[in-house]
């Protein structure tokens, strides 16, 4: 096996150094007109490969780019390709109304005519549209990486919160509290027509003064910036955020500290200054035994 990638400078390296393989970065070319190709000198003959990269930043781009890149690794006579895209953009997108476009569903069936093998992800938002085809490998929970780091840091903290009903977001939520022995909460939301967030509660009962607030996606923050309201509310002052993709902008994360949160980590899966937590075991672990 090799492990193949474009722009990754953390995560597909770790990975590579995990199961003791090599990792290739690909040469891009590009011309004055804004267009560019992708260079691979290497056969591939009888190779398998992890192509990793995510679908962030420039989502639309992203999804070209991997056709392009899959293409290649065909043309270079590899015998099996497992993309992984640890953040996969547009499954947000999984309900859309008769008067929506069908991103999460154009972005797979554009996927699947580039005909890889399997398709792998972290913490997907949702699963709706993925499990619809059969190349979908699965999506990998972060929590026991999420676990492994908050206890190596022993923060003081008392209480562990969720902010979604995403079955997703409320398992990481209990194997996180389980695993620290900790309390949780689930604070319930929706969104108005318009798209704003409301809480069903203002503040919550409780004597912690420190919470860990547990996410899977923050982007602009209007989820997460009034559930730290309502913690304030409650009496809590030490507030910070686990998150796996963190797709927050500068001026976001400025907003986030103003709201309260004093500490923001998120997972390699979409690499950045907040990139505190790896989940190159868990790539690593799923490739070994697959």
């Amino acid at each position: 096996m090799k492990v193949v990638t474009l722009t990754s400078e953390k995560l597909a390296p770790e990975v590579a150094r995990l199961l003791r393989v090599e990792c290739i970065k690909l040469r891009y070319h590009p011309f004055p007109d804004g267009e560019g190709k992708y260079i691979l000198r290497r056969n591939l003959k009888n190779e398998k490969i992890c192509y990793i990269e995510s679908f962030y930043p420039d989502q639309f781009g992203s999804v070209l780019r991997t056709c392009f890149v899959i293409d290649l690794l065909k043309q270079r006579r590899a015998s099996h390709i497992t993309a992984v895209t640890p953040y996969i953009a547009f499954q947000r997108q999984d309900k859309p109304s008769i008067y929506e476009s069908r991103s999460a569903e154009v972005v797979l069936d554009i996927l699947s005519k580039s005909e890889i093998n399997k398709l792998l992800t972290v913490d997907p938002h949702s699963e709706i549209v993925l499990k619809k085809y059969p190349f979908y490998g699965g999506g990998l929970d972060p929590s026991p990486c999420m676990i492994d780091y908050l206890k190596e840091r022993d923060f003081d903290c008392q209480l562990i919160v969720a902010t979604d009903d995403n079955p997703n977001v409320e398992k990481k939520m209990t194997s996180i509290a389980a695993a620290l022995d900790l309390p949780f909460k689930m604070l319930h939301n929706h969104r108005d027509t318009s798209g704003k967030v409301h809480f069903d509660e203002s503040r919550i009962k409780t004597d912690a003064k420190s919470a860990i607030i547990v996410d899977d996606i923050v982007a602009g923050g209007t989820t997460i910036k009034p559930a730290a309201g309502i913690l304030r509310n409650s009496g809590i002052e030490d507030i910070r955020a686990v998150v796996t993709h963190v797709l927050a902008s500068k001026e976001t994360k400025h907003e986030l500290e103003e709201a309260g949160i004093i500490e923001l980590i998120g997972t390699d899966t979409v690499e950045s200054e907040s990139s505190e937590i790896s989940v190159a075991p868990l790539i690593a672990d799923y490739l070994r035994a697959n």
